[in-house]
């Protein structure tokens, strides 16, 4: 069965929605582009190497929970930054001090403060490989800006 040209387009124009995982994969390969210019050769441990690797593991973290907000809201249509963050199940907002990258995760172990319901994995997690190869990356060029 051959398809029309417009039932092509139509296949073409259908785009499955950004996810935390394509978010996740995104940043690897931004940051794999960034550490293979800086090499990883100059990668012995300093302390000022240290310093701006823990500022932007911190930055990375904070990008890694606003990935996660946008691939739950753009596909849904929803605005990014109104309403505050909220249970799906109970729709309770989630409070300021549950709401920190990773931390927060940890604190609720895995559950909604209000509700009890399972909070995914993949939230942290995300937040987590963000934050983790923002700061290998910014390691790896102060080393390579050192030399």
């Amino acid at each position: 069965m051959e398809r029309t040209s417009g039932e092509l387009q139509d296949a073409a124009a259908v785009r499955r929605p950004a996810t935390a995982w394509h978010m996740l994969g995104y940043a690897i390969c931004y940051n794999a582009v960034l550490l293979s210019a800086a090499g990883l050769a100059t990668c012995m441990p300093h302390p000022r190497r240290a310093v701006p690797a823990v500022i932007a593991f911190f930055l990375g973290a904070a990008v890694g929970s606003f990935a996660n907000q946008a691939a739950y809201r753009i596909p849904r249509r929803m605005s990014l930054n109104h309403p505050p963050s909220s249970c799906p199940k109970c729709n309770a907002f989630i409070r300021r001090r549950h709401n920190v990258p990773i931390v927060g995760w940890l604190l609720l172990r895995g559950r909604c403060a209000d509700c009890a319901a399972p909070i995914s994995w993949h939230y942290p997690a995300i937040e987590l490989g963000i934050a983790t190869l923002s700061a290998l990356a910014a390691y790896v060029i102060a080393a390579w800006l050192e030399n």
